[in-house]
């Protein structure tokens, strides 16, 4: 299979990912599944709202760095914190270069409880902090625009073969959520033990580390979720 390498700088998100660029968009409705082989991205349609239709794509990655080892987390961030997201949005379009970039999501962030500084970062409690971070939920509308006509053509094929879909594109209810496999879903009003890089030049904090980075924070006996086993571990393990 080939695959390619994005590099996510243009994010200003210095991970490297190598993606499989082969995958299937199914939408299913009824009990009814309609399958279509695409190229560049793997996707499950469903519907989700009376009004909206999510197009679930997801990449698999070849990480150069193992997240899963507290470690390297550790050395890829300047600071972990408990976090509250106050608000969470989708773009595929980089304003500061002005070029469109993969899928990501950007908002803002309160700092609840600093647990652990790599560096001599100036975080505190109650801090508002602008954040970004790699995969997220855009309108279908706005994704086509970062595509090339090739890429456009082929899942355009799909959408407009699909009733559901099409009806959904016309009344701008079609949205993507593109995301990794294996990652989470971002959640505005949620607290999470985050792992933050800041970017110097974009002014924002990136999550780092993707599942293993957005941890569920459970205030009533400290702990946060492994998104791996599901289960959830002591802050102690950040040493």
């Amino acid at each position: 299979m080939n695959k390619k390498k994005i590099s996510i700088i243009a994010l200003g998100i210095s991970t490297l990912v190598v993606i499989s660029s082969i995958g299937i968009v199914n939408y299913m409705n009824n009990n009814k599944t309609v399958e279509n082989q695409l190229i560049e991205n793997d996707s499950t349609a469903q519907v989700v709202e009376e009004k909206e239709v999510v197009i679930n794509k997801t990449n698999d990655a070849d990480l150069l760095i193992d997240y899963s080892k507290m470690e390297n987390m550790l050395k890829e961030c300047d600071v972990v914190a408990v976090v509250k997201i106050n608000d969470a949005q989708g773009s595929n379009y980089n304003p500061v270069r002005s070029q469109y970039v993969p899928v990501y999501t950007t908002g803002t962030l309160q700092v609840k409880k600093v647990i652990k500084k790599m560096n001599d970062i100036n975080v505190q409690e109650n801090d508002q902090l602008d954040y970004v971070r790699l995969g997220g939920k855009i309108k279908y509308t706005e994704y086509l625009k970062g595509l090339t006509e090739a890429e456009r053509n082929k899942i355009e094929s799909v959408v407009n073969n699909n009733e559901e879909m099409k009806i959904a594109k016309i009344k701008e209810n079609l949205v993507l959520n593109d995301m990794f496999t294996g990652d989470v879903q971002i959640e505005t009003g949620k607290e999470y033990v985050v792992f933050l890089k800041y970017v110097d030049g974009y002014k924002k904090y990136n999550l780092v580390g993707f599942e293993h980075g957005l941890r569920e924070y459970n205030s009533v006996d400290n702990t946060m979720k492994n998104n791996v086993t599901n289960e959830f571990e002591s802050l102690n393990i950040v040493k």
